[in-house]
């Protein structure tokens, strides 16, 4: 079956339906309210300073910047990350293990795939992570290639991170540009929830407890719904997939 933008989203609204209570019990939880506290709590991460001026003095004053912040923030953040990853885990287990386990049972599930699913993102981040800031569309295509590898390591367990990878694309073989365009909704989805955390944290909506409470709580709820959607775009292609 074809891997393209309009049938794979109309699948992953049909799949999100289907299992709409549950996916929103799991979510509630292990997206949105660390989403929530991390943008409560938790001020974003301080960026390079981009302007004239010695850059060797710029890249030190942000070192130190960013040292002071992960000293503070550093561990809650991980923790918050950690949480994060079993929520997407286990949704993706409540769709695709072959037990069809319970809430509870996906919960574990996602914690017991937890450290494969870790190593998995580190070894997609780097090259990712260059092509999207490199020239972002090439970052999309590496994205939507390993968009499999998630499911992959759900569905055919027990199967290592690195296997998941090669897995995810040798079956995107023909659907890689499918796939860019799916993965670009979620990562629009995610900088917006980052720029709406950053704008609550501006001074002049700090100052104000429910304005910025309010704007936290849009920024939260879009990162949960970004990674919904991706969740449910994993699942809805990881089936036509197996279904080709």
């Amino acid at each position: 079956m074809k891997i393209d933008l309009p049938t794979t989203l109309a699948d992953s609204w049909a799949l999100f339906r289907a299992e709409r209570d549950l996916v929103i019990r799991i979510a509630g939880v292990f997206l949105f309210l660390p989403a929530f506290v991390l943008a409560l709590f938790v001020p974003a991460y301080p960026l390079p300073a981009m302007g004239e001026g010695d850059s060797t003095a710029q890249a030190q004053a942000w070192s130190a910047a960013f040292s002071t912040w992960a000293d503070s923030y550093g561990l809650p953040t991980v923790i918050a990350y950690g949480v994060l990853m079993i929520g997407a885990l286990a949704i993706f287990a409540l769709y695709l293990d072959p037990e069809r386990p319970t809430v509870g049972r996906a919960v574990l599930r996602g914690i017991s795939l937890s450290p494969r699913y870790l190593l998995m993102l580190l070894l997609i981040g780097l090259p990712s992570q260059l092509g999207l800031a490199l020239f972002l569309l090439p970052g999309f295509y590496i994205l939507g290639r390993v968009a499999l590898a998630a499911p992959i390591l759900v569905a055919d367990r027990p199967i290592g991170a690195w296997r998941a990878i090669v897995a995810s694309i040798e079956r995107t073989r023909g659907s890689g540009f499918g796939l860019m365009g799916l993965m670009g909704f979620g990562y629009l989805g995610g900088q917006l929830a980052q720029l709406l955390t950053r704008v609550a944290q501006e001074p002049a909506m700090a100052g104000n407890p429910v304005v910025f409470t309010l704007v936290s709580f849009a920024a939260a709820a879009t990162a949960t719904a970004a990674q919904i959607l991706l969740t449910m775009i994993g699942i809805a292609a990881y089936r036509r997939a197996s279904a080709r």
